[in-house]
């Protein structure tokens, strides 16, 4: 094949070579296009999840154990229980691991938070969905953290 020929070959190759470049081209960008709205659509529903979960832990927190016989309070009561409960149900779907098993240790170690112990694993589920946030940032200090989710302790003298 001579020189002549074969610029005859590659000019009618052309249009076909770049066809099918713009082809790939489209189906790459389809397929990262939809990849991008996943990862969107799950971080939506984590935070979401995270959330709820956090809203519900907060109001049941500040409820008054004692005062349920009022109608309102137990109204009250029965929509922070169902919110929790529907939260711990998506992030157990939809959460990281890592926020799947801090949350199975709080709850194992009561799902209150009424010992340091039960404080300190608080503390390590809000940091691991921090990091598991759109900052990707865990808390530098989870001592921090807890001063600013919990009554600061006084300083020892």
């Amino acid at each position: 094949m001579d020189s002549a020929q074969l610029w005859n070959f590659l000019s009618k190759a052309q249009p076909l070579t770049t066809f099918f470049a713009g082809l790939f081209g489209l189906l790459a960008g389809a397929y990262l296009s939809r990849r991008a709205d996943k990862l969107r659509q799950l971080e939506a529903i984590r935070s979401s999840a995270y959330a709820d979960f956090l809203r519900g832990a907060a109001g049941l927190a500040a409820m008054d154990p004692y005062n349920f016989r009022r109608p309102e309070q137990a109204d009250e009561l029965l929509k922070f229980r169902v919110l929790t409960a529907e939260a711990k149900a998506r992030i157990a779907i939809y959460g990281s691991s890592k926020v799947i098993k801090s949350l199975a240790e709080f709850i194992r170690q009561g799902g209150s938070i009424d010992s340091p112990k039960q404080e300190r694993a608080f503390v390590a589920l809000c940091s691991h969905m921090r990091a598991d946030s759109i900052s990707g940032e865990k808390a530098r200090c989870e001592e921090d953290m807890s001063c600013l989710l919990f009554d600061p302790k006084p300083p020892d003298p």
